[in-house]
């Protein structure tokens, strides 16, 4: 199930597959949402607000789920979710506060922020870390700020590496890696124990904007704008064990972007958003992406109507092992070239 929100505060789900034929539903709301979360395990939907309240929805019923919260004194922009739903992180002032959404309380001691120009924050998978970026005001290189939330207070801990800006970060789903972009069209990838830059620094002639891993954490999703053009923003897919792009990038909207959390579950499907030209305010286009490798093999032999040949499979699929993709076709064979005579060579 995919949720989003509108700036009319209204929150619209999908129920994949389905929804795609059956249409979204939505949960009429005034209240204008700053972001939403599911619970993990749960069909419970978690919505903060504008107005400093927090509501669990029941995704089935489309029904309040408990009473809302209030009292949390977030910022709009400097308010987010973890991935489970169960904390909710908000800068207040100078400092951060972290939430329990299933009591509405306060974990820890409130975190003193180490720089007023925070950008944004974002928690790992189960919540136990919680980073923040900086915007520079002086075009100089821009840091990540990471708390270990197990520890009370958090301990602080900086990574420098970005020579411009930070853009955005996100973790892998198993917490032991950061990827971060930044102005300087470059995406890094950091240690989460040693708090080093590991693997390959990826390259993009593209400014990249945002990140985002995969279920299994072996894609990265990026969206890309090229700066001073009106060329559309692009989304490009990584190999994060070779750095090495997955198929040429594709142009999402003049104003496209990741969604928040953009993949399903499974890691097949991936959702971007696009305000398009002369779109009613408050409206937004949403774009569903297959990027199911598998499905993509399937859908060009069944369009070019039998397998691929061994020689194709290794040029285009190089890093997997051949199989025929349906299986009710033969496996195209390989025809030797005969040799050419010398009065041939010679012709």
């Amino acid at each position: 199930m995919f949720a989003c929100g509108t700036d009319a505060g209204e929150i619209v789900l999908w129920d994949f597959p389905y929804g795609l034929a059956n249409g979204p539903k939505s949960i009429p709301n005034k209240r204008r949402l700053v972001c939403l979360a599911f619970r993990s395990g749960s069909e419970i939907l978690e919505s903060y607000h504008q107005d400093d309240s927090l509501q669990l929805w029941d995704a089935r019923t489309m029904q309040l789920a408990a009473k809302p919260f209030t009292g949390l004194g977030g910022n709009e922009e400097m308010t987010v979710f973890s991935a489970n739903g169960a904390r909710l992180a908000s800068c207040i002032g100078e400092k951060l506060v972290v939430w329990d959404t299933q009591s509405g309380r306060s974990i820890g001691a409130p975190i003193k922020v180490p720089a007023l120009s925070l950008t944004s924050l974002a928690f790992n998978n189960d919540g136990t870390k919680l980073a923040a970026w900086t915007s520079t005001v002086d075009n100089g290189p821009g840091e990540i700020y990471l708390w270990n939330l197990t520890v009370d207070p958090a301990p602080i801990e900086t990574l420098s590496g970005h020579r411009e800006e930070v853009l955005n970060v996100a973790f892998s789903p198993d917490g032991k890696t950061l990827a971060s972009c930044s102005l300087d069209e470059m995406i890094r990838f950091w240690d989460m124990k040693s708090g080093r830059q590991k693997g390959p620094v990826l390259a993009d002639v593209h400014r990249v904007t945002e990140v985002a891993f995969s279920p299994d954490g072996k894609i990265l999703a990026s969206s890309s704008v090229l700066p001073f053009s009106h060329a559309p923003s692009v989304l490009q897919l990584w190999d994060v064990m070779t750095g090495k792009p997955i198929g040429q990038p594709r142009a999402i909207g003049s104003h496209g972007s990741l969604t928040r959390a953009p993949f399903n579950h499974s890691g097949t499907l991936l959702v971007t958003t696009d305000v398009p030209a002369g779109a009613q305010p408050g409206k937004a286009a949403l774009t569903l992406w297959d990027i199911d490798v598998k499905s993509w093999q399937e859908r060009a032999c069944n369009i070019a109507n039998r397998n691929l040949s061994r020689r194709e499979w290794l040029y285009y699929l190089e890093n997997q092992t051949y199989h025929k993709t349906n299986l009710n076709l033969p496996e195209p064979l390989i025809i030797a070239r005969p040799k050419r005579t010398i009065a041939e060579e010679n012709f």
